[in-house]
């Protein structure tokens, strides 16, 4: 999530890159928020 968060890769460049839907970005990306969320 480190690529998403610092802006240089899109969703669709992070689905292309790793092989995988968009919609498991978004997934990943909402599970690191929550996670983090959970953290503080």
């Amino acid at each position: 999530m480190t690529l998403h968060h610092a802006g240089e890769h899109t969703t669709s460049e992070l689905a292309e890159l790793f092989g995988v839907a968009r919609s498991t970005v978004y997934r990943a990306i909402e599970r690191a928020a929550t996670v983090t969320a959970a953290r503080s």
